[in-house]
């Protein structure tokens, strides 16, 4: 019972603290808006301090690049300098349309409105500082990859659907393979880990591995709970049942008004690590 009333006072708190590990702000005052223009909430995932911006949005494949050279960029209702971008940032957008592809261009877009950051501030960013240090461990798996699987479906923090997709995205171009963003169970279904095996509970697994490919998974740490300002989860990295990577209970911390990425005052720990 006392586990229990933990789990609900734990999944309460994180909802009702967003917000960098402080309370939830109102939305910032809107950037001017012309005639003929829309407006949406993206995540900025990548590309702070260029002049392309790769940005997120809530559905599964919404993923966006954005020409960020002349947009006028505002913050609490004033102009504010291209500095005052950061990876991780949420931006009210106004633009004309999107173009077809993927990821899709955001056309006609003039003006961007930062606004409070909700949840875990760059989550994205996390993720895929995570995936690059998996990538890192046991280089000799890496060799001939096409594919570059990354499974978020539970991954904790409650990324969006784009998100998780830029996430992949944005990992598999850095290693020159093609991404996919399915699970465990997808992989093997569609064809990816060879021919399956039934184990004797009935379920079944897969003795060829990713002959093409590397899976890499974030999910929640066993026996830990997440709060407003610590996260906790796993991540993993598979090439086989005799090739894979494990960090286990990995957490990390995000002091007040700081990205984890800061630097000097944040980052992520590997408290298990394990090698098969």
């Amino acid at each position: 019972m006392k586990k229990l009333l933990y789990v609900f006072l734990s999944s309460f708190f994180v909802l009702s603290l967003a917000g960098c590990g402080r309370a939830a702000k109102a939305p910032a005052d809107p950037a001017p808006v012309e005639s003929g223009q829309r407006t949406s909430l993206f995540t900025l995932v990548e590309g702070a301090g260029t002049d392309t911006l790769l940005l997120a949005g809530e559905t599964a494949g919404e993923v966006f690049t954005l020409d960020a050279e002349d947009l006028c960029l505002f913050q609490d209702g004033s102009r504010a300098e291209p500095s005052a971008l950061q990876n991780g940032q949420q931006l009210e957008v106004a633009f004309e349309s999107l173009d077809e592809g993927f990821p899709a261009a955001v056309l006609g877009a003039k003006t961007a409105s930062i606004q409070p950051c909700r949840g875990y501030f760059d989550l994205c960013g996390l993720y895929l500082q995570v995936l690059e240090d998996l990538w890192g461990d046991e280089p000799a798996l890496n060799d001939a990859v096409k594919f570059i699987n990354v499974d978020l479906s539970t991954a904790p923090g409650n990324l969006t659907e784009g998100e998780k997709a830029a996430i992949a995205h944005v990992f598999a171009q850095r290693h020159g393979a093609r991404a996919l963003t399915l699970t465990y169970e997808q992989l093997g279904a569609q064809g990816y880990l060879g021919k399956a095996t039934t184990a004797t509970d009935g379920t079944l697994f897969y003795t060829d591995g990713f002959r093409e490919g590397l899976s890499f998974s974030i999910s929640p740490a066993v026996d830990h709970f997440s709060s407003p300002t610590r996260l906790w989860f796993s991540a993993q990295k598979y090439a086989g049942p005799l090739a894979a990577v494990f960090f286990e209970e990995c957490s990390a911390f995000w002091p007040e008004g700081k990205s984890w990425a800061d630097g000097k005052a944040a980052g992520y720990t590997v408290e298990s690590y394990a090698v098969s």
